[in-house]
């Protein structure tokens, strides 16, 4: 994980499975909401790694088009050590 925060800049685009609290509205106003996983590509702005309990935190907007994520909504993805990612660059060699 400490390759990846290295390797992760804002700009850079990472795709990964998350979960989601999706809120659903009824006809008479009521809410309820549910944890949902997802799929989600975002456009990195910030990346923090955690040594204490291994995870790569990494802050962006939704670029991907999604039934229960709205596009530009703001999304945190939590990696941890053994996760499936993926990472889009324009330039890798920089």
């Amino acid at each position: 994980l400490w390759h990846a925060y290295n390797l992760v800049q804002a700009g850079d685009e990472v795709r990964c499975t998350t979960v989601r609290k999706v809120v659903k509205e009824s006809s008479t106003g009521s809410t309820t909401s549910q944890k949902r996983r997802v799929m989600l590509t975002i456009a990195v702005t910030k990346v923090d790694f955690d040594p204490d309990v291994l995870q790569l935190r990494i802050s962006g907007q939704v670029t991907s088009e999604n039934e229960l994520v709205r596009m530009g909504a703001h999304h945190t993805l939590t990696v941890e050590l053994n996760s499936n990612f993926s990472i889009t660059k324009d330039v890798w060699d920089q």
